[in-house]
């Protein structure tokens, strides 16, 4: 699937083995907005674009134990990993901040930030 239709249409491609995650992420946080609490219920696949690579939607494991398989703590940092985005860059929601931006594990710093996800994917993906 395309993640530009995904994005647009996330009601319809949500999964239930992401229950529970919004829960967790927002006895953590507080209240999440919508389009979060939308965006980390769909379905986990590789989502194509425009550019060669895919998106991967991170499962409920990979949103919620990230810093597990990697040496950087996202929720700990007040992020929320949403896609990998590849070369170890992913899409992520900031809470503080409450945007949507590009984040690399490797520089650990945030580009692409806006509080639109549909702009994000559209500009970028």
């Amino acid at each position: 699937m395309n993640i530009h239709d995904a994005i647009k249409n996330m009601k319809a491609i949500e999964d239930s083995s992401m229950d529970g995650v919004v829960e967790e992420l927002e006895n953590k946080f507080g209240s999440l907005p919508e389009t979060v609490q939308e965006l980390l219920v769909i379905r986990p696949e590789h989502y194509e674009t425009n550019k060669t690579d895919p998106l991967i939607k991170l499962n409920k494991t990979g949103i919620l134990n990230f810093n597990y398989n990697f040496d950087y703590d996202m929720l700990e940092n007040g992020m929320i990993p949403l896609f990998d985005a590849f070369d170890a860059r992913y899409i992520v929601y900031r809470v503080e901040q409450k945007d949507f931006c590009v984040f690399s594990t490797i520089s650990e710093k945030p580009s692409w930030m806006t509080n639109d996800i549909y702009a994000l994917i559209d500009k970028y993906f």
